[in-house]
């Protein structure tokens, strides 16, 4: 896998084209319910910590996360995830299940 530009963090082609994908529409389905949304993907070993700059950088005034629909390695990394920012958010958070979004 070759590493995004300006990191060391390798990643697949896919795996980014997917988190694209995603970003795009979960900011469309926000828009489509009223909220003024951007989608913003920041590569890091520390996703809190990118996640803090990124609401300071885009004076983002409120922080969605989604529960994880399946039982993995990565279910530990969002669990650290979302410690982290409910120990160091200066927005509300709200947590939501995981469904099937109709964009």
């Amino acid at each position: 896998m070759p590493p995004i530009l300006g990191t060391l963090i390798p990643i697949s082609k896919t795996s980014l084209e997917n988190g694209k994908r995603l970003c795009v529409d979960l900011e469309k389905h926000a828009r489509n319910h009223g909220f003024n949304a951007k989608s913003i993907i920041y590569v890091s070993p520390r996703p809190g910590p990118a996640v803090m700059q990124a609401i300071k950088d885009f004076h983002g005034d409120l922080l969605l996360l989604w529960t994880r629909d399946t039982q993995s390695d990565s279910i530990w990394i969002s669990r650290d995830l979302y410690k982290h920012m409910i120990k160091h958010s200066t927005v509300p958070i709200t947590i939501l299940p995981v469904r099937r979004l109709s964009v």
